[in-house]
């Protein structure tokens, strides 16, 4: 038995030296390479990202049916916090959030959206609607926000049913430029929402 496990374990060895990077030398990288040089196309297509989505559904992260979709929107669209690997809020388009009992106080970065338009408090209340009435995860991550308004042009203040010490890390919500989601293009297709 000992016998067959080293013949086995020789065999794997030999296999895998045989595997490995071959390195270029300075003169190799200095030649062409004939692939490289006969196709420019396939070497634009190597600088492009391809991601599957269904152009039959909406990349709104409140509408969107299929996951696809959904999980794109995480992309696109930045969030007051993100959670870091331990689940601890980390700032994204908020600057300073204050919690006292039942009122959440969230002060913004100053952000662009995509077409140059500042990020307002009134975006975050927009979509904290949106995503309150949505049927998605965000629907059930906000359900003890009474009221969410914007007290300033970069402050936005939520009012929750119940103290909440952990509702910083529910804050994680796509945020897009109000209103922006009901736009078409020429050929009356649905153009995703304005992100920063």
């Amino acid at each position: 038995m000992r016998r067959i496990i080293t013949i086995f374990m020789a065999l794997i060895m030999l296999v895998l030296s045989g595997c490995g990077s071959k390195k270029q030398t300075s003169s190799e990288n200095t030649k062409p390479n004939i692939s490289q040089t006969s196709s420019n196309t396939e070497i634009e297509n190597k600088k492009q990202l391809s991601i599957a989505c269904s152009i039959t559904d909406s990349f709104c992260p409140y509408t969107a049916k299929t996951l696809m979709n959904r999980n794109i929107t995480t992309l696109l669209y930045d969030s007051l916090v993100v959670l870091d690997n331990n689940f601890n809020p980390v700032n994204v388009l908020a600057s300073d959030i204050k919690t006292n009992d039942k009122t959440v106080t969230v002060k913004l970065n100053q952000v662009s959206f995509s077409d140059g338009s500042t990020l307002t408090a009134d975006d975050v209340v927009y979509c904290a609607k949106k995503a309150m009435k949505s049927s998605t995860r965000y629907e059930f991550a906000l359900e003890d926000v009474e009221s969410v308004t914007a007290a300033s042009g970069d402050t936005v203040v939520f009012t929750l049913s119940k103290s909440d010490p952990y509702f910083i890390n529910q804050l994680d919500f796509p945020v897009y430029k109000a209103n922006s989601e009901t736009k078409l293009s020429g050929d009356n297709i649905e153009i995703p929402p304005i992100g920063s």
